[in-house]
This record gives C-alpha cells, sequence and structure tokens, in this order.
C-alpha cells in the first residue's frame, strides 16, 4: 500500500535568492514590498523587511509571510487562497512532515513504483 499524503517537499517554493537573481541586487536595496506572479495566474503582495547584519556587511533583507506577518528566505506555493506561506504556516495549516520525518518505505516505494 501506498501512502499518497503530501510531504512538505510536494510544496513548490519562492526564494528571496530567486528574486534578487531575478531582479537584480540594487533594484531590490530600496525595495519594500513586491507583487508576486504565481503559476495559477493570481499576483500577490509580499513584503520584504531588513534586519541590521551582525557582521558589518549591511542589512539582511527577509520576505514577510502573507499569511502570519514572519520573516522567512523561502515561500511555499499552497493550492488554497493564501497562495504564499512560509514553512511553519504550511505545517500548521496542512500538517505535512517533511518527507525524511516519514516512515522508511513511504516515498521509496512511490518512487519505484513510476520506475515501472
Amino acid at each position: 500500500m501506498i501512502d499518497h499524503r503530501p510531504v512538505m517537499e510536494d510544496f513548490g517554493t519562492i526564494s528571496y535568492r530567486e528574486i534578487r537573481r531575478d531582479i537584480g541586487r540594487r533594484a531590490i536595496k530600496h525595495t519594500t514590498s513586491l507583487t508576486l506572479a504565481i503559476p495559477d495566474g493570481r499576483s500577490i503582495d509580499v513584503g520584504l523587511t531588513r534586519v541590521r547584519g551582525n557582521i558589518g556587511n549591511g542589512d539582511l533583507i527577509y520576505l514577510v509571510c502573507p499569511c502570519c506577518g514572519g520573516r522567512c528566505w523561502t515561500l511555499r506555493l499552497t493550492p488554497d487562497e493564501h497562495g504564499l506561506m512560509c514553512k511553519k504556516c504550511v505545517q500548521r495549516e496542512y500538517r505535512v512532515p517533511y518527507r525524511s520525518q516519514t516512515p522508511l518505505g513511504y516515498r521509496r516505494v512511490a518512487a519505484i513504483d513510476s520506475h515501472n
């Protein structure tokens, strides 16, 4: 019997690094929010927050989760009305584990079946 419950890795991601690479470091430096187009066609406003770095290399820039307002480096794509959530919100809302937290044969059996 194969268990088809979702795991955290099944949710797509949008990371700050990808956004910075696409927009450019200088352009994002003075930005406080972004409008991201997600694959289902919607546009979602995502805030950016800055925290002073402790090494003296300037500020650290984080994405702001549209659901809880927390700081994060990566947002997960979700199928519900939120569209984007941080990992804490995804775990709270969907109760999904990471793949490494599932029973041993859980995903391996599915991977073996998909090769046949």
